[in-house]
């Protein structure tokens, strides 16, 4: 594609993205251990039990960055029977074994809850009073880690190797699989992406502040259109990849939920409940009320910034459903 053409000499493609990512493991609520007490070792003990494998699945997140994977991670943390660490980034393991895995998902969904209070990259996913680093007995429907970028870079190096790993991890756990995939506009989630960058390269010392960001975001030079046209390339490089997943996953007889963020933004009390209806858990008055009261108006990072016209005609080629959706446009005619 004509993006791809102009970008050959460019460096910041997937390398931004790495860098990013090494960046945000410095987090609050990214967190390894596999200590627990007395509970969480006898939960432990209860999911290699042969009955796990007919009420418990495994609960993993494919999508892109800064589409809504954290909030809908942190929500279902509070559901009394799930229970979903933070970025553990399970695919990334080099071998798996039952216990460490469970145990690594319940004592990071624990730190999160009660010590990180659910804070992430500058944002809050506390819901107090919720079933937050906690459970209901022994009675889990799904265990799992919330990583939906990174989960899908490890398909991007090599599909079949990715799927080899996640193979392995549902053999080794005995459970089967849900796939969760939260989707937003691509031009939202690509100035999304967009700002953050321009953000870490200005400032890599400083916590990320969303408002000052947004406030100072632009694209009014080349080298900043070069890097949203190198966001957009690995967007819809990432996308072809998640087609490719769902196929995949589908095929093999995985569950897929598919997730849109503006929906949920829009009407949480219908979007948790079609959540609940998908997953066949409980979806009780009180956890509808405690979503209600976590998510919050969506904010549209691709109305701030001025886009390039030809970028916008490709990521309209690329996806129909953005034919509707208008942003802002360089007054310049320039490829960049």
């Amino acid at each position: 594609m004509y993006w791809k053409v102009i970008l050959g000499a460019i460096v910041f493609n997937s390398i931004a993205f790495q860098d990013t990512e090494s960046k945000e493991h410095q987090g609050s609520c990214r967190h390894f251990s596999d200590a627990l007490d007395i509970e969480g070792k006898k939960l432990v003990q209860n999911l290699l039990s042969s009955k796990a494998k007919f009420k418990t699945r495994l609960l993993l997140f494919v999508g892109m960055p800064r589409t809504g994977h954290s909030l809908i991670g942190a929500l279902l943390d509070g559901h009394k029977n799930v229970i979903v660490s933070n970025e553990l980034d399970l695919l990334h393991w080099g071998s798996y074994k039952a216990s460490k895995v469970f145990s690594g998902i319940i004592s990071n969904s624990v730190y999160c809850a009660k010590v990180a209070h659910r804070e992430q990259a500058g944002y809050n996913f506390d819901m107090p009073g919720s079933w937050q680093g906690s459970w209901e007995g022994d009675n889990v429907s799904y265990i799992g880690d919330k990583k939906g970028g990174g989960t899908v870079g490890v398909f991007l190096g090599n599909f079949e190797r990715g799927w080899e790993k996640l193979q392995s991890l549902k053999t080794a756990v005995g459970l089967n699989v849900t796939l969760i995939h939260v989707e937003r506009n691509a031009f939202d989630t690509i100035g999304r992406q967009y700002i953050r960058r321009l953000w870490e390269m200005k400032r890599p010392q400083l916590p990320y502040n969303s408002t000052l960001a947004k406030n100072q975001a632009s694209t009014k030079t080349k080298v900043q259109r070069r890097i949203l046209w190198s966001i957009a390339s690995h967007y819809e490089e990432m996308l072809n990849m998640i087609h490719k997943i769902r196929r995949k996953a589908v095929a093999d007889g995985m569950q897929w939920v598919e997730i849109s963020s503006e929906q949920f933004s829009k009407n949480p009390l219908g979007s948790v409940q079609d959540l609940c209806y998908e997953l066949k858990i409980e979806c009780t008055t009180s956890f509808v009320k405690q979503v209600e009261a976590l998510v919050a108006p969506m904010s549209s990072p691709s109305q701030i910034l001025k886009w390039p016209p030809k970028l916008v005609e490709e990521l309209r080629r690329t996806d129909r459903r953005l034919s509707s959706f208008s942003v802002p446009l360089i007054e310049t005619n320039t490829s960049l």
